[in-house]
């Protein structure tokens, strides 16, 4: 349904969990959920929220970023890069600044952490999000979804072949 309404495709998944004793592999079901959303019309796959740099692979020609650690979000502790290190990126450094470098009229797309969504959902007219059904015990969830503000525009969904985590790609709009 995403790649009707966009011209890119980006599926994020937030998950700190890892495994290996270098905590340097993605936990099982990451890798056949990325390759399933690949095949389901994304374009690009990136996982984050763990800090170890998980690796990368090429699946029908698109990247799957299976974490990038903190590459792309580095700790307030670390020295900040400068943007031009990065060919291609537009660098921001806060919410107002980010928001400068979104064309009017384009759709731009935000991959955050809970703290990121939650200072953007306000500012959105649009939601994409992958509903995995499985709890997991975690730190940090995606902001609650007000169904007195956004209405559900569009649903597809499956079934991971790996550990069979059922998982749905919702869109939703914000109400007028």
């Amino acid at each position: 349904m995403a790649k009707v309404q966009a011209d890119l495709v980006i599926v994020s998944l937030h998950a700190h969990v890892t495994e290996g004793r270098l905590k340097s592999i993605p936990i099982s079901f990451v890798p056949s959920f990325a390759r399933e959303c690949i095949d389901a019309g994304a374009d690009v796959f990136v996982g984050h929220g763990s800090h170890s740099l998980l690796g990368m692979e090429l699946y029908k020609g698109k990247p799957i970023f299976y974490g990038p650690g903190n590459f792309f979000a580095q700790s307030p502790l670390m020295e900040r890069f400068p943007g031009d290190v990065y060919e291609g990126c537009l660098m921001a450094y806060s919410l107002e600044e980010a928001l400068l470098h979104c064309p009017p009229g384009e759709e731009c797309f935000v991959i955050g952490g809970g703290m990121v969504y939650r200072q953007f959902m306000p500012l959105a007219d649009k939601l994409y999000v992958t509903w995995v059904h499985k709890e997991f015990e975690a730190d940090t969830y995606f902001p609650e979804i007000d169904p007195g503000v956004w209405e559900e525009t569009g649903r597809s969904g499956g079934q991971d072949p790996g550990p069979g985590f059922a998982y749905s790609f919702v869109t939703y709009a914000r109400r007028k």
